[in-house]
């Protein structure tokens, strides 16, 4: 599959005509990202043939080149996958909140299951962390590997709902990420409660009564959440440390790497073993991490594409008029990228590409044609 993607992703970028802006916006620095991440993984796995999996790194940006060309061809219906998507969220979070409930107020089975990120109890639709004790940890992780991604993916699943008006999504979504007690996922649904309501709602009593009741709201969870879970944090290795320290480390690290392994990182199975590099910054915060899999090239190109996605989304939300999915799509973009200080975002998932690229190129010509046409405007007058 990856190997069809880079082939048809090379073959749009050769045979078809597609704007510079795309080009230079998106498709060049995916490029760049996938020439870094190609070059030292190969390097790697010629040192250790175990390491092939880090292929796998190479989808969502192979999928970025096949864009322009899905597009054209009309094999790509953006708000098609993005019906998917909420309905996949619909049905596997209510029954994964269903089985949670049951195993917190019934003593619902679970079974034993090791995994390298740990020991969890496993149950039909969900899993569990497993505590020293054996007990269920009470934080929902429905199918996803930590409760932090879930509260993530939930965020565009609930913009998604208000777009379309199914209010009754929420009656799910929101226990469900409540239940996730994810601090940061609460701050971004804090912003996200207060920028959506101004492109979705017409009336300003509406703007008024919803941005007022999440921001009460968000302060009362994130109050609940932070109380209630900071000691797990602690007992857990103090996460919320970690991530600080991957920030700081990334910073203060990235220039002696940069010069010592241009290229990247020695890459390896454990985190362990990763640890024993000097200049391993760790994988929460993702720029880092692109320089650890992509070296200088992985790293540009990231930061490349995730700043040209906040601007587009700016420019699109308040300096241009568009659909107001594509103003869904911008108060998104906002709201995911602090992510990046937590864990892997949408833009390291093929979602970026099928499912906000669509709409973030298709907003910048729209802006372009319309600045264009005020010139010639201009020049005529």
């Amino acid at each position: 599959m990856l190997a069809i993607l880079l082939i048809m992703g090379f073959y749009t970028m050769i045979f078809h005509r597609f704007s510079m802006k795309s080009f230079g916006l998106f498709l060049l620095p995916s490029l760049l990202i996938i020439i870094g991440l190609l070059v030292n993984i190969t390097l790697n796995v010629l040192r250790d043939s175990s390491l092939v999996g880090y292929y796998w790194l190479l989808l969502p940006w192979t999928a970025i080149l096949c864009v322009p060309i899905l597009l054209k061809t009309g094999s790509l219906d953006p708000l098609q996958l993005w019906e998917h998507f909420y309905y996949f969220l619909l049905i596997s979070v209510s029954l994964s909140l269903v089985e949670y409930l049951l195993v917190f107020f019934y003593s619902y089975p679970l079974r034993v299951a090791v995994f390298p990120q740990g020991s969890f109890l496993v149950g039909k639709f969900t899993l569990f962390h497993m505590m020293q004790d054996v007990s269920p940890n009470e934080r929902f992780y429905a199918s996803f590997g930590e409760p932090g991604s879930l509260a993530m993916y939930l965020l565009p699943a609930m913009a998604y709902a208000l777009y379309k008006k199914r209010y009754y999504a929420l009656i799910v979504f929101l226990p469900a990420f409540y239940f996730t007690y994810s601090l940061g996922g609460t701050m971004s649904l804090v912003l996200m409660g207060c920028l959506l309501p101004i492109f979705l709602f017409t009336s300003k009593a509406s703007k008024f009564i919803f941005i007022a009741s999440i921001l009460i709201g968000g302060f009362i969870a994130g109050a609940v959440i932070y109380e209630e879970f900071s000691f797990t944090y602690e007992e857990r290795g103090n996460s919320a440390k970690t991530r600080e320290d991957n920030f700081i480390n990334t910073l203060l690290l990235l220039p002696e790497a940069a010069v010592n392994s241009p290229l990247g990182l020695d890459l390896a199975l454990t985190t362990e073993k990763n640890e024993n590099n000097k200049f391993y910054f760790g994988s929460n915060f993702t720029p880092g991490y692109a320089f650890i899999t992509g070296g200088i090239f992985g790293f540009f190109g990231y930061c490349w594409i995730l700043f040209v996605s906040v601007g587009i989304s700016i420019k699109v939300l308040f300096f241009s008029k568009q659909d107001k999915i594509f103003k869904v799509i911008g108060v998104l973009i906002l709201v995911l990228a602090p992510f990046i200080f937590q864990r892997m975002t949408v833009w390291e998932s093929p979602l970026f590409a099928l499912m906000y690229l669509p709409f973030l190129i298709q907003s910048i010509e729209k802006i372009n044609k319309l600045q264009k046409s005020r010139i010639k405007i201009a020049i005529h007058e």
